[in-house]
């Protein structure tokens, strides 16, 4: 078998060079000219897919409570304790906590009293916004609603997105593959010609970033192949 390989491209060369050397012909029509040859020569490349839907098991949001006192240490303790149950009710739905940031804390003096110079006439208000990342199965507005129920003031920069946990991807990377041997079956069949080995794969995934939004989204997997031809002589 390797003889007869070597042996066709042995010919091939033989007559390129020829036809080349003698200025009669480009490289275009040695090619037309010379579709014998090529047919066993050249390999066959096809692309596979294998897709699986799945649905965002991770939000991040910012939340915004708020609170008001005499002085701007309970203040901040005010706005701190509803931090922490912010993060008991997360817990309390069987969701995974990844993080509970503060992105702001704005405590400020109302003003009401300014004249009265008494600390205990004065009033303070304060802001704090809370970056909160979840992990959780199920439906993430049906969490969203549960934890933040009575506890914020406001939602904002809401993103739902999909972690990647839980996904076999060297199954879905094999399927792929699978399916793109099938291709090149097919392919070879019309080409009169037996599939051979394997010579190169490369796969594309669908970015994790582009899975997004509170729906299911498709996980496709591209595997580009490249088989050579069977030269085994058929009986």
């Amino acid at each position: 078998m390797g003889f007869i390989q070597f042996a066709r491209t042995l010919g091939l060369t033989a007559f390129v060079a020829t036809v080349l050397w003698s200025g009669s012909a480009t490289a275009s029509d040695v090619l037309r000219a010379s579709p014998g040859v090529l047919k066993h020569l050249l390999p066959i490349t096809v692309t596979g897919t294998a897709s699986k839907r799945v649905s965002p098991d991770q939000v991040t949001m910012q939340v915004t409570v708020s609170a008001s006192g005499p002085d701007v240490g309970s203040v901040v303790e005010d706005l701190n304790a509803q931090k922490q149950e912010l993060m008991r009710a997360a817990e309390a739905e069987d969701a995974e906590l990844i993080s509970a940031d503060v992105s702001s804390l704005n405590v400020r003096d109302t003003g009401s009293r300014r004249r009265n110079k008494q600390d205990g006439d004065r009033n303070y208000q304060g802001r704090m916004q809370v970056g909160l990342i979840l992990r959780f199965s199920g439906d993430p507005l049906e969490l969203i609603a549960k934890v933040t129920d009575g506890r914020v003031d406001g939602i904002s920069g809401t993103r739902f997105q999909f972690s990647g946990q839980g996904v076999d991807s060297e199954a879905l990377r094999q399927a792929a593959l699978e399916d793109a041997r099938e291709r090149a079956q097919k392919k070879a069949e019309l080409l009169e010609t037996k599939l051979g080995r394997l010579l190169n794969v490369n796969y594309r995934e669908t970015p994790l970033r582009n899975l997004h939004g509170s729906s299911g989204r498709e996980l496709t997997v591209r595997a580009n192949a490249t088989f050579a031809r069977d030269e085994t002589k058929q009986e």
